[in-house]
């Protein structure tokens, strides 16, 4: 890593030369937790270091874990798949439909209903086909299908989404803090008050890009 090309780049070239160390720990503080802003800059921008990415992250396990949990998963034991009979359908709210289906199993006819409401069930009318979940050695526990192409696609999409913002928001920061442990390989600590101020607002001012108010 090229520590003078990467001090010039943000800024820092001539506080490094002098304080290599507390300029050190102050980028690596900044990388991970971000710095607070300084007096004089704007209200909107604060930097999120790696907590922005972690905060991407944990949102990515969440959708995913939803629409798995909601739209994917079968939560039935040795589940067998059958053809169903919709008898009624009924508005869930917020453009959500739900339907109660007929089907036959082990020599007589049962009911399920749809476990969540969903917009692809609102096309439904008594009489048209689903696919019904049950187990076998107990068909009064079935469910109809809610699950769609459309619905694994969104399990797979919107993770991805918060994925990639991920990485993008871990970029400048991992680079910081490498920077950072170079820094304080450089040198030994000294007697630096009011360096963590002079970083900070060299770091506030030296940020090329802003997106929606937060500096990675």
């Amino acid at each position: 890593m090229d520590v003078q090309r990467s001090c010039r780049r943000l800024g820092l070239e001539e506080v490094a030369g002098r304080y290599p160390y507390e300029t050190g720990e102050v980028l690596v503080r900044d990388a991970v937790f971000g710095l607070p802003r300084p007096p004089g800059a704007a209200r909107r921008q604060r930097r999120s270091g790696l907590w922005g990415t972690a905060a991407f992250l944990v949102a990515a396990i969440a959708t995913g874990l939803a629409f798995w949990l909601l739209f994917v998963r079968v939560p039935i034991d040795n589940p067998v798949r059958t053809q169903g009979s919709v008898e009624s359908v009924a508005s869930g709210g917020r453009g959500g439909c739900s339907v109660v289906a007929t089907f036959t199993a082990a020599g007589r006819q049962w009911s399920a209903g749809s476990r969540v409401s969903t917009s692809a069930l609102c096309s439904r009318s008594p009489g048209s086909p689903v696919t019904v979940i049950y187990n076998r050695a107990n068909p009064a526990s079935a469910e109809v299908d809610t699950g769609s192409p459309w619905t694994i696609v969104l399990t797979i999409a919107v993770p991805m989404v918060f994925l990639i913002l991920a990485v993008a928001f871990a970029v400048r920061p991992l680079g910081r803090l490498r920077l950072g442990r170079e820094l304080m390989r450089s040198g030994p600590p000294t007697s630096a008050p009011g360096v963590e101020a002079e970083v900070t607002e060299i770091l506030y001012r030296s940020t090329p890009r802003r997106r929606g108010g937060i500096v990675t």
